[in-house]
């Protein structure tokens, strides 16, 4: 597909594989929900370019990779994309780096009608490497989309009704037991520190990269607050979690921390309650 530039084959490629093999093609790249499509407009927000660039958090790198952008358009059905590549590929896409791949200019057709940057509801974007096909999205991309699929499962529950699975966790029932072996040995070996800060303490999670392949997303809860990860990397053979500007946890007493941890085969809570230092204590699997 890519010798041929046949980039709209590779849209329907990919998902075809998704659908038929749902979780088991994640086992390819585990870690593709820790690389992230940057999208910027060129000229400080004037014409008709975007600056493309993908953020690896992963500890792997990927080599000879084409970056492929899918975009949405108004007017256009929900899961329709227009393909178009980037200007050229890069050699490598490093390990714990920011690869530029240059900029794209927005000149195309959609039904007969000229479209612009202001035109595009979503940037999604297939990174074709060596090693792996992958989808790439913006932050705010699997955010939403795991905001609306919770609110959908809710939704659900609420109305009495089961609460319906991830699409390709649905369709593979049987991948659900290497989900939660995964998630039994995170139990083990998941470790929390602080860090302590002028102010307020950071919390410091670490969880093994194995748990990459259930694309969770992570939260910490304290005191009634939600904290969004400021860092959420691997590193060697784990997931390191930074939530910054937490608490003071060398003032009064310090109550239990407990990091949620969302993702399509179900939520999960790992508690920690304070000891002398803070010592892991498991709480439980719960839906939301």
């Amino acid at each position: 597909r890519r010798s041929q530039k046949q980039w709209d084959f590779i849209l329907s490629d990919i998902s075809f594989c998704h659908d038929v093999l749902g979780p088991y093609f994640w086992e390819i790249f585990p870690e593709d929900t820790y690389l992230d499509l940057e999208v910027s407009p060129t000229m400080m927000g004037l014409g008709s370019g975007l600056s493309l660039s993908v953020n690896n958090r992963s500890a792997r790198t990927l080599h000879n990779a084409t970056l492929v952008l899918a975009l949405h358009y108004t007017d256009m059905y929900p899961n329709d994309y227009e393909a178009l590549a980037a200007e050229s590929t890069v050699p490598a896409v490093a390990a714990g780096d920011t690869t530029n791949f240059g900029s794209v200019e927005i000149a195309t057709e959609v039904d007969g009608l000229a479209t612009t940057v202001d035109d595009i509801v979503d940037h999604r974007a297939i990174l074709v490497t060596d090693e792996a096909v992958v989808w790439v999205d913006t932050t705010e991309f699997k955010t939403s989309e795991s905001d609306e699929f919770r609110e959908h499962r809710k939704q659900r529950v609420a109305l009495g009704k089961e609460a319906p699975a991830h699409p390709s966790v649905e369709r593979h029932p049987e991948f659900t037991p290497t989900a939660d072996s995964l998630v039994q040995a995170a139990l083990t070996s998941a470790s929390l520190q602080v860090e302590s800060r002028y102010g307020s303490d950071d919390v410091l999670v670490e969880l093994p990269k194995e748990l990459a392949i259930l694309r969770p997303l992570f939260q910490l809860r304290y005191n009634g607050e939600l904290y969004e990860a400021t860092d959420n990397v691997i590193a060697g053979d784990a997931i390191q979690l930074r939530f910054a500007g937490v608490s003071n946890f060398d003032e009064g007493e310090a109550g239990e921390v407990e990091l949620l941890l969302s993702s399509p085969f179900g939520d999960v809570v790992l508690g920690w309650t304070p000891g002398d230092d803070l010592t892991w204590r498991f709480i439980g699997r719960k839906l939301d």
